[in-house]
């Protein structure tokens, strides 16, 4: 959120938002599982910065500061209806949210 402004504030100026950089980095699949239904495994970034209204000019200006992103691995299986999140993958997920 907010990548492509900086994190600039047009209400505020001295209060910029957070730049949140996320990405699906890779897509596998894996065996075992139901049969016919192959685990899904996805590696996926996430990373936060809280920008300052230095940051926010200097990215506008063509100096991008993006966040550091951390890797997660998440895993997806076949409930039998659908695919869902292993239960540790659950708890990872929810970094994720809105992103």
């Amino acid at each position: 959120m907010h990548t492509i402004t900086c994190g600039s504030n047009d209400a505020d100026e001295r209060k910029p938002f957070h730049v949140i950089r996320s990405s699906i980095d890779t897509v596998a699949f894996s065996r075992g599982g139901t049969p016919g239904h192959p685990g899904i495994i996805v590696n996926a970034s996430i990373g936060r910065r809280k920008m300052t209204p230095a940051d926010t000019s200097d990215c506008l200006k063509g100096n991008r500061v993006l966040p550091k992103a951390t890797i997660h691995c998440l895993e997806f299986v076949f409930d039998g209806h659908a695919y869902k999140a292993s239960p540790p993958s659950a708890k990872v997920l929810g970094l994720f949210k809105d992103h």
